[in-house]
Formats: C-alpha cells, sequence, structure tokens
C-alpha cells in the first residue's frame, strides 16, 4: 500500500517543469493584474523659482485634491488629480525666520483637510487659516503664538478630529532637535468651527525621554 501510495505521487520530471512554469505564469499574471500601474509627471507650482520648501501636504478624497503648503512662496497650491490643474492660493504671510543658526525664508507649511474647510499652518507668523474647501477662498486666521516666539512657539502639525470637531496643533518640532530627531513640545487643541482653545497638553515630558534615547 505504501509503495502503490509513493509511486503515485511521483511525477516524472518533464511534467514537473511544465507545472512550475504553469504556476509562475498564473502568479506572475495575477501579481500584474492587481498592482495599480504609476507614472510620475513632473508639475510647476505657481510662483516658483528655484527652491520651494515643503513640509506637509494632504488629500482631501471629497475633491480629489492635493493641498501644497509652499512654504517661502507664500502660496498655498491645490492640484486637482483628475486633470493636474494647479491652482495657487495667495495671501499667506513669509518671513525671514532664524533656523539652525542660519535665517531661512518660510510660510505656510503645514496642512489638514476639516469638514468643508482646510486648515493651513503658518511658521513665519505662527498663525492657522482656513481655506473654503470647494471656493478655495482664504477665511479667518488665527494667531496661536507671536512672532517673536519664533519657530519654538510656531505651529507644525496639524490634524482634523472629526469626532470631536477639533483641531489638534503641534509646536516647536522645527526649533528643536536632538542627533537629527524632531520632538515637538507642545499640543494645542482648538474648536475648529470658533478656534477656541479647547485644551492645552506639554509635551516636554515626552521629548526628554526621546532625548535620551
Amino acid at each position: 500500500m505504501g509503495k502503490e501510495f509513493l509511486s503515485y505521487l511521483l511525477v516524472p520530471r518533464e511534467q514537473l517543469a511544465t507545472c512550475l512554469v504553469l504556476v509562475c505564469t498564473v502568479l506572475t499574471a495575477a501579481q500584474n493584474a492587481s498592482q495599480p500601474k504609476f507614472t510620475v509627471k513632473p508639475l510647476t507650482l505657481p510662483g516658483s523659482s528655484g527652491l520651494v520648501v515643503l513640509d506637509y501636504i494632504a488629500y482631501d478624497a471629497v475633491s480629489n485634491r492635493v493641498w501644497v503648503p509652499a512654504g517661502n512662496t507664500g502660496n498655498v497650491d491645490v492640484i486637482d488629480t483628475t486633470n493636474d490643474n494647479v491652482v495657487g492660493i495667495a495671501g499667506f504671510a513669509t518671513g525671514q525666520v532664524e533656523f539652525r543658526g542660519k535665517p531661512r525664508v518660510m510660510g505656510p507649511s503645514s496642512v489638514s483637510v476639516g469638514d468643508g474647510v482646510v486648515f493651513i499652518g503658518n511658521r513665519a507668523n505662527s498663525q492657522i487659516c482656513m481655506v473654503d474647501a470647494r471656493s478655495l477662498k482664504k477665511g479667518d486666521c488665527i494667531a496661536v503664538a507671536p512672532v517673536s516666539a519664533g519657530l519654538a512657539a510656531a505651529p507644525d502639525g496639524l490634524i482634523y478630529i472629526a469626532a470631536t470637531k477639533e483641531l489638534w496643533v503641534t509646536s516647536g518640532s522645527a526649533a528643536r532637535h536632538s542627533g537629527g530627531r524632531a520632538c515637538n513640545q507642545d499640543l494645542r487643541r482648538f474648536a475648529a468651527q470658533t478656534f477656541e482653545t479647547c485644551r492645552q497638553n506639554p509635551l516636554a515630558g515626552l521629548c526628554r525621554r526621546l532625548r535620551s534615547r
């Protein structure tokens, strides 16, 4: 019984090779069919001439737009992913800010997509501005810190929390680096519609633990 079973399992070498080729072909075809084909297309940002300082970008799934705060140009550029059209929203402040001991032109740098509005953080004047997500019209702004406080108090990362309708804002990471590791010093929570402060959480303890590693 054992010999008959083993002889049943034995397959001639030629048939085995043919089977392996067929299996590999099927797997390769399935893999290629499931993988999207990506292409690279350069897009020119409005008002750019040379280096453009970029940090955060965000995608709005409702309008199929990519929001790009273009730092030293003073624009927030909006890319329509359906046709690659780029619209620049002007009017954001730029300014010389000391970064690692050297002056550097900074401007709008962070972005978060909210409910019908997009929030833009600016390191040049420590403001956060709202932009209408459909009309692209710039709305109200609020200063989260005085300009004189510099990067240590300027907004860094923004994130909109839909469940509580809050905007969470971190600050300080651009001004503090330890061994190449950025560290936020502060987290503020704002009511997204009114910009009223909900809560402020210091993150200095976390930063100290990161630096000690």
